[in-house]
């Protein structure tokens, strides 16, 4: 789990500045993240979102 940890802080080094650039307060921004990573060790999986059409060549890839 310790690796899991210092992935996630790593992630947040890396998101946080970034959002910042683009504008969005550190300071929530960094709850932001914290709360999701309560919400990650709490069980909720990180969900990919899909465009409502599906993506280009999906069909093919699932061989249809």
């Amino acid at each position: 789990m310790l690796k899991d940890e210092a992935k996630l802080d790593r992630l947040g080094d890396r998101i946080i500045p970034i959002l910042v650039r683009q504008g969005f307060d550190r300071k929530q921004a960094d709850a932001a993240f914290d709360e999701l990573v309560d919400r990650y060790r709490k069980g909720w999986g990180f969900q990919r979102r899909f465009p409502e059409d599906g993506f280009p060549d999906e069909d093919e890839d699932a061989g249809v």
